[in-house]
Order: C-alpha cells, then sequence, then structure tokens
C-alpha cells in the first residue's frame, strides 16, 4: 500500500522552497516510487473551487468544490492501492491564502469550513504535515508579500485588529485535527534547516525516499527591500509615505512593542500547548534553540549561525567560498543585505550568533560610491534607482560627495545629504546593520567573528572554522567583487567632512577594531 503525504503549508514557512526542492529532484523521486503534486500542477485544475474562502463561494463553487474533491479522492485511492508508489502533495493555499488573513485580521479564517470538502478525500491520507512560524515574524512577512503583491500599506486599525487577534497556531492544529481526527499531523517550526531538510521529512512523515533529496542552494519568495516595495507600491500609485517608518532595521514591521510583545507571548503559548500536548497523532518538531559552541562543526540542528552581509565588506567573495565548500552546517543562515543586528535578533531568537566582516569606513565609502556608480558592474548589473541617478548628476567621484558634506554653498550640502541617504551602499552603512557600539557591546557574547577586510584573506581559514567549516575549500575560482582600476583618494577636506558626517560609522568601526577583533 502506497503512502499519501499532504503538506499543508503555511506560507512564509518556507513552504515554495520546499515545493521547488522536491521539483528539482523530481525525477530522482519518481524513479525511487514517489511522485510529486506541488505548484504549478495544483493550481491547474486540481484544487478549482476549494481555495476560494467559503464565506464568497457561489452555488458554482460549491459544485466546483465537490467536483474536485471527488477527483482528489481517486487520485489518493490510486495512490493507496499501489504498493509501488507513494504521493506527497503540497499546497499551502487548501489552508487559505494570506489576502483571506489579512482581510480577516487573523491567521487562517473559516478553516473548518474550507477543510469540509476534503474530509472524504483527506481520510486516505497516511500524514498531514503542517509548518508553524513565530506569530509575529510571520505576520511580519506576510504583510510585507501583500504590500508587494497587490495591497496598500496596512492601517494602524488593521496592525491593531491583527495584535489583538485571539486565533492562534494551535487553533489551526486545532481546526485540521477536528476535519481529519485519525490522521496524524506533523507541525514543524520554521526556520528549518535547508541543507538537511529531506532527511527531516523522511525521519517526520515514515516517507524513507526524501532522505535522499538534494537541498536547494538559494532563498525563495525572501522578504523585499525597502527599495523593491516602494517600487511596487509606486507603480500601483500606491501610498508608500510610511514605508521607512514600517521598516525598522531594513526589515518590514509595522509593529509597536507592545504588539510584538503580544504576538510573541501568543506564539510562546503556542508551543508550550504543542509541546505539553498527550495526542500521539499531533508530532511536534521545534527548532533547536539551545546554544552552541564556537567554531564547532555539527550535523545536529543548533543556535542559527547568521553570516550578515554588510555591502563592500568582500561579501562576495566570503559567499563564493561558502558555496564552494563540500559541507555547510545546518545551523549556518547566510543572509542578505536586508538582514541586519536586529532583524536577526527577531527572526532567529535572542541568542542567535552574529558573523560579519568590517572595513575602514574611508575605503568602505569610496568603494560603495563607486560600485554603485558602475551600477555594480562587472560582476553584478544594478539599475540605479531614480535617487540615485539623481546623485549621480550631482557627483563625478567620491571625492567630490565626501568635500560637498561640509559646503559652505546650502544647496550642495542638502545634494550632498540626498546623495549618502539615498546612494544604496551608503545609505546602508554600519549603522543600518549593527544599530551602535553600544548594541554591539551588548551583543558582544554572541559575535561569533568579527574580522577586518583587510586581513580577510589571511583569517580566512578561522573565518571558516567560525562558521562550523572545517576543510578548507578551493578558493581557485572564488569571485571577487573588486573595481577594476584604481580607487579614487579621498582628500584630507573629504576625509575631514566625512569623519564630521559618518561619526557613529567611525565609532562602530572603532569599537569592532578595538573590542572585537
Amino acid at each position: 500500500m502506497g503512502r499519501v503525504i499532504v503538506h499543508l503549508g503555511a506560507h512564509r514557512t518556507a513552504t515554495t522552497l520546499l515545493q521547488q526542492t522536491l521539483t528539482k529532484n523530481s525525477e530522482m523521486l519518481r524513479q525511487a516510487g514517489v511522485e510529486l503534486l506541488v505548484p504549478p500542477r495544483t493550481r491547474r485544475q486540481v484544487f478549482d473551487g476549494l481555495i476560494k474562502r467559503p464565506s464568497l463561494r457561489s452555488d458554482e463553487d460549491e459544485q466546483t468544490a465537490a467536483q474536485s474533491a471527488r477527483k482528489l479522492r481517486n487520485r489518493f485511492r490510486k495512490f493507496k492501492d499501489d504498493d509501488n508508489t507513494n504521493l506527497f502533495v503540497s499546497e499551502e493555499n487548501i489552508l487559505g491564502t494570506m489576502r483571506d488573513c489579512r482581510d480577516c485580521t487573523e491567521l487562517y479564517p473559516e478553516l473548518v469550513q474550507r477543510l469540509e470538502p476534503y474530509r472524504e478525500a483527506f481520510a486516505q491520507v497516511d500524514c498531514i504535515v503542517i509548518g508553524i512560524r513565530n506569530t509575529h515574524h510571520w505576520w511580519c512577512s506576510a504583510l510585507a508579500y501583500t504590500v508587494g503583491e497587490y495591497a496598500a500599506l496596512p492601517t494602524s486599525d488593521e496592525i491593531k485588529a491583527i495584535a489583538k487577534s485571539s486565533r492562534t497556531w494551535a487553533d489551526i492544529i486545532s481546526d485540521v485535527k477536528e476535519s481529519f481526527p485519525d490522521v496524524p499531523v506533523v507541525v514543524r517550526e520554521h526556520p528549518y534547516a535547508p541543507r538537511s531538510i529531506g532527511v527531516d521529512l523522511a525521519n517526520q512523515t515514515d516517507l524513507k525516499q526524501l532522505a535522499e533529496i538534494a537541498p536547494l542552494d538559494k532563498v525563495s519568495n525572501s522578504a523585499a527591500s525597502e527599495d523593491a516595495l516602494r517600487r511596487k507600491l509606486e507603480a500601483r500609485d500606491g501610498d508608500s509615505s510610511g514605508l521607512r517608518e514600517m521598516m525598522p532595521g531594513g526589515v518590514f514591521d509595522p509593529f509597536d512593542q507592545t504588539q510584538t510583545n503580544n504576538l510573541n507571548e501568543r506564539f510562546e503559548s503556542d508551543v508550550a500547548v504543542l509541546q505539553a500536548s498527550k495526542d500521539d497523532q499531533v508530532l511536534f518538531y521545534p527548532r533547536a534553540r539551545e546554544r552552541s559552541s564556537r567554531g564547532v562543526n555539527s550535523n545536529a540542528l543548533q543556535t542559527p549561525i547568521c553570516l550578515l552581509h554588510i555591502g563592500k565588506t568582500g561579501g562576495t567573495f566570503l559567499r563564493s567560498v561558502l558555496k564552494a565548500a563540500d559541507y555547510l552546517p545546518t545551523n549556518l543562515q547566510v543572509l542578505k543585505h536586508s538582514d541586519t543586528l536586529e532583524s536577526t535578533r527577531r527572526r532567529y531568537g535572542n541568542d542567535r550568533r552574529l558573523a560579519f566582516v568590517i572595513r575602514d569606513p574611508r575605503t568602505r565609502f569610496v568603494s560603495a560610491f563607486e560600485s554603485r556608480m558602475r551600477q555594480g558592474r562587472p560582476t553584478y548589473n544594478s539599475q540605479w534607482s531614480s535617487a540615485e541617478a539623481t546623485a549621480f548628476m550631482w557627483f563625478p567621484d567620491a571625492n567630490a560627495l565626501a568635500e560637498a558634506l561640509g559646503s559652505d554653498d546650502e544647496r550642495m550640502r542638502s545634494a550632498a545629504s540626498f546623495a549618502m541617504e539615498n546612494i544604496q551602499h551608503l545609505r546602508l552603512n554600519y549603522q543600518h546593520f549593527l544599530t551602535s557600539a553600544e548594541a554591539l557591546e551588548r551583543e558582544k557574547e554572541n559575535i561569533q567573528f568579527c574580522i577586518d577586510l583587510a586581513e580577510l584573506d589571511t583569517k580566512l581559514p578561522d573565518a571558516l572554522a567560525g562558521l562550523g567549516i572545517t576543510s578548507q575549500p578551493n578558493i581557485e575560482e572564488a569571485k571577487r567583487h573588486a573595481a577594476p582600476g584604481q580607487p579614487t583618494r579621498l582628500s584630507a577636506l573629504a576625509e575631514r567632512n566625512l569623519r564630521d558626517y559618518w561619526d557613529k560609522e567611525f565609532e562602530i568601526y572603532h569599537y569592532c577594531r578595538t573590542a572585537l577583533l
């Protein structure tokens, strides 16, 4: 008898990454006796009429939903009757959509009614898999996604309603169990370890073939940057004026501290309920929270090590080196420019480890200016924003910009401030990523390593060991995002102006050099 596994999502819990990983391994899985039913196949008639919110369905929708449910039941029965073939289904919209959640300001509304047509089909299922995520993080991610795709910025009333909503992940699990009381439910807490995703799922679902899948070396549907969200809003003629206030630390988060605390407490209660559950049909797999040791290479899930990608500090080279490694620890999180000291704390917890490379603010300033002036070429091809295009009309090189920071001409000084606030790698400065010297001092015990770019080559083995990589990768072909030609030299005036304008940058750099290296 074949096994049928149904993965219900939820959204914003790495569901797309799982689906893409399965699709990449589809031929291997087929040969091993596992068929897949994942997007985009699930979006082509398989679930017609079943995705729409029950209270919004017409009579015709109900008839279509009933037909789709019968087809699904027959499809499942076919696999149950075949000893040699199994089926893995993944479709997050079975639970509902992010639009439904936002419209109702609660997690997956009307779920029991939504699942009613599936009762007969899902009675044959061997295991249902559900991903959950810290409630505060989930709403931040889901709201950012809706803003990027179709919606306006959330209003204060929406935010208050979400923060006050009593519906929890425990309620979602309860609704699923009410709908399918005889089907085991596997609950997995996001974030997962992408490189052990197949082994984890194989153990959790008893579908052993999944242990052989190769992980994807990518992130899917990652959070959009402020610039990307602003462009999408403005393309729809939407109001983006409150966006920056909703993105502290570069991460979309419209909740105040009290609201954040309420959402976090709600999730902690969910975890406590799941951990204390006596129902042997509900299997909870929480993310590991125990502290890891520095430099330890382990296959066990440990406290996340967050490798920050501070622009113009050798990030392209270091990421290329990691790509050449035979093994990356499951707890290593290789992050993007949107991730910061503050956002990693919210996303991975207070005990996450931090790793980053720094650079003298003067050389970083020149490199940042010139890289964006070239639009990232030759390594990348990242077009200017309209604000960057304006800035580069005013300043032909980095020295001109730095000298203008202290200009007696108010127009030039204003243009220079505009450029500093809008040229990407200048705006995303040490304050953006690391907050302040005081914040670093508070996080000192959580810092895995801090290395100056000037010493990265010689300290690379130490850096890799700090990330849990003990074997030296082949780095001969590792990319270096180096500037062609000689960088612009700053005049004495330019350096003085830069130190005055960027005093916090130099303060953070000095703290790193004296306290962390």
